[in-house]
């Protein structure tokens, strides 16, 4: 029973009999355009159809295809599945005689680009190089002309005599070359086979703004939009490349490539991108971006926008539920440490410079919003009222427990102790004294056992009073 085979052309709209066609336009690849080319994609088709579902990743195969014959080294280790399957669909390039591998070259429009890389390769197996210069397949622009020139030189006696050998004459290594830069298509229309028919996005309302695509999806529980954009990538105003021609048959244009964004709009306006890429084809794109959304959605308790630490779904202000797999628990010593990290960033030579009252754009006191951002925590925005309170007033606690985050006793204690030095430009380590002195006010046993829990235990040689100054501070979080 056909499973990815059917499942990509339900996807794509289209019959299981025209899935070739379809699914090459949309992976950007030119379409099998002669009998053997449509056969060897169909065979591929077939090996790849019982693939085991939650196993590859997005590119598995072209990756391994790349290092074809060889196993790829990957970190995380590649599935073993993946050199498996490029393994069978090499059998069905190695029963192939070589002028059926020549008119199947020709029906993919096989480019003077892709073999020379694979003659590189398979040049470099053979042997090391005569020269360093021809450690590479193509020359780098700073390198000088002679290096230029000689590896220009290089490729194109290799692609020439490519084309003017007869097929029955070809080399080991120029069959080679053309079975390996025809498995790494096979290996890309594979990669697209496997990525329609694993994946079930939600089809978005896609609004047309010029060449700019828009489309939004409420989120259940929040005020909150997922928004969707496309645009054509910047066209590469490049002058017309030789080895971006077919070396047999006509040669087809790439499609433009496309852009793809998915985020939402925080409080305040602007757009907050989450998650974006580049795609081949507007499709490909289209569909990347329809996935992340039905992804997004299906875990939108426990999502926060990347930069800005926003939940997806916003809390009760009373504070998050308990259990609440989003929660995040900042202790004293993540305040402490990111107040360093703040000060260390201005490039200035003493620990601590005085720091404004208020960021150029308009946020908290610029030093919360310095220690917000070195934490990775939600900052509000001008247009929210949290956005002129002090850290350690109610106002702002609500705010953070809207987005799931808890201060402890003690570092809401500490912030709140910065603010109460005073407005305007106070030095930091008049600031940070004040805080810990707040923080120290407190005596009693269990105040210092809360104290060695939040920011750990300290030195025989260190006391908490000796916290006081910057540089015992520093120390502290310096000592390995």
């Amino acid at each position: 029973m056909e499973f990815r085979i059917r499942r990509g052309a339900r996807a794509l709209a289209v019959e299981p009999g025209r899935l070739p066609e379809a699914l090459c336009q949309f992976a950007g690849t030119p379409p099998p355009d002669n009998t053997p080319a449509r056969h060897l994609l169909t065979g591929a088709f077939q090996v790849l159809d019982q693939a085991p579902a939650g196993v590859l990743w997005i590119g598995d195969l072209s990756h391994t295809a790349e290092d074809w014959p060889a196993l790829p080294v990957t970190v995380p280790r590649m599935p073993w599945q993946a050199a498996t399957l490029v393994d069978d669909l090499a059998e069905l390039l190695a029963a192939l005689p070589a002028s059926r591998l020549r008119d199947a070259a020709r029906g993919f429009g096989l480019r003077r680009e892709e073999l020379a890389w694979a003659l590189h390769a398979v040049d470099r197996t053979a042997g090391p190089p005569a020269d360093d210069d021809a450690d590479r397949p193509f020359p780098l622009a700073d390198e000088g002309p002679s290096v230029w020139e000689r590896r220009r030189e290089r490729q194109a006696t290799l692609l020439g005599a490519l084309a003017a050998t007869a097929p029955a004459d070809w080399t080991d290594a120029q069959r080679r070359a053309v079975v390996k830069t025809l498995l790494q298509r096979l290996a890309t229309a594979g990669d697209a086979l496997l990525r329609l028919s694993e994946h079930a996005p939600a089809p978005l309302p896609w609004v047309l703004h010029g060449e700019l695509r828009t489309a939004e999806r409420q989120v259940p529980g929040s005020a909150n939009l997922l928004h969707a954009r496309l645009l054509p990538a910047p066209d590469d105003d490049l002058p017309e490349d030789p080895d971006d021609q077919a070396l047999w048959g006509r040669t087809r244009p790439r499609p433009r490539r496309w852009r793809w964004q998915v985020g939402w709009h925080p409080c305040g306006g602007g757009f907050a991108e989450h998650e974006a890429s580049h795609e081949a084809t507007a499709a490909a794109a289209a569909f990347a971006a329809e996935q992340t959304v039905a992804v997004l959605l299906r875990c939108a308790d426990t999502v926060r926008q990347r930069f800005t630490g926003r939940m997806l779904v916003p809390r009760s202000t009373a504070g998050p539920r308990p259990g609440d797999p989003a929660i995040v628990v900042v202790t004293l010593r993540s305040v402490l440490l990111a107040v360093f990290n703040t000060a260390r960033a201005d490039g200035d030579s003493a620990l601590f410079r005085p720091v404004p009252h208020t960021g150029p754009d308009g946020r908290l006191g610029s030093l919360t919003a310095a220690i917000l951002d070195q934490l990775g925590l939600p900052c509000p925005s001008p247009a929210e009222s949290a956005n002129t309170c002090d850290a350690g007033t109610e106002e702002f606690g609500g705010f953070l427990a809207a987005h799931a985050v808890i201060l402890t006793p003690l570092a809401r204690t500490y912030l709140a102790g910065l603010a109460d030095a005073g407005a305007g430009p106070v030095p930091l380590p008049d600031r940070h004294a004040a805080g810990l002195r707040a923080v120290l006010d407190t005596g009693g046993t269990e105040h210092a056992d809360r104290l060695a829990a939040d920011l750990g235990p300290l030195p025989d040689t260190v006391t908490w009073i000796d916290l006081l100054d910057p540089h015992a501070l520093q120390a502290l979080f310096d000592q390995p």
